[in-house]
């Protein structure tokens, strides 16, 4: 019936109002041939509709009614990521639901992916730049210098 009110989605579905329960949680109906079909990972069903994750979250299974949120130390730049990535070594973010990591601050690095928080440098020495990686990139600061023998020093 041409009077029928219809919903559209985001993806493009198009179908009468009445037959908006007629597939699972998670599943739209197709326009062409009345099947249901998962949402896309990357996507979540809302209404009916397949509607793209939002920056900050990810879905990684067909099917679902809900993104996840990415957990600190981890983002999702775009909408539709299908998965969080974790921060690189050298960054973080100590907030859920990101879109960015943040490079560590001068005095300041992070060893491994995935980072919620920079740590510091020993006392009297700082990095030379953003984004260390490992407490070697820690040097003795201005006016500091050390007596121990410690292969990974350079201050």
């Amino acid at each position: 019936d041409a009077s029928q009110p219809v919903s559209v989605g985001e993806l493009g579905t198009v179908r009468p109002t009445d037959q908006l329960d007629a597939c699972p949680a998670g599943s739209v109906m197709r326009v062409k041939d009345g099947t249901c079909e998962p949402c896309n990972p990357g996507s979540r069903e809302a209404g009916g509709v397949c509607v793209l994750c939002e920056p900050g979250t990810a879905q990684s299974l067909a099917g679902s009614t809900e993104c996840t949120v990415c957990a600190p130390g981890s983002v999702a730049e775009e909408r539709g990521e299908p998965s969080c990535r974790l921060c690189a070594a050298g960054t973080n973010q100590s907030r859920a639901g990101q879109r960015e990591c943040w490079r560590c601050a001068v005095g300041h690095f992070a060893p491994n992916p995935g980072s919620a928080l920079c740590v510091g440098c020993l006392p009297d020495r700082i990095t030379l730049f953003q984004g260390g990686t490992g407490a070697v990139d820690c040097v003795c600061a201005a006016g500091y210098y050390t007596t121990e023998f410690d292969p990974n020093a350079t201050g």
